[in-house]
């Protein structure tokens, strides 16, 4: 995160205060994977989300061309 420009990180930030209230209405499922996805403008972030302990851990950002590799 600290490599991309500060007004992307803003809006990657304020995106996710917005998930924080309510996780599953703004992510998707990463598809054979327990991971979920948000969508922020050309930018892509990888979710861990439990909802037992209410968690939220950004796994990966990045591009989507590349968040997704292995």
């Amino acid at each position: 995160m600290r490599t991309l420009d500060r007004s992307v990180q803003k809006r990657i930030l304020l995106r996710l205060e917005a998930v924080r209230e309510d996780p599953l209405r703004f992510v998707h499922r990463v598809v054979r994977s327990s991971a979920y996805r948000l969508r922020v403008g050309d930018y892509r972030l990888v979710l861990d989300i439990e909802t037992a302990a209410l968690r939220i851990l950004v796994l990966k950002v990045g591009p989507r061309e590349h968040v997704y590799d292995r």
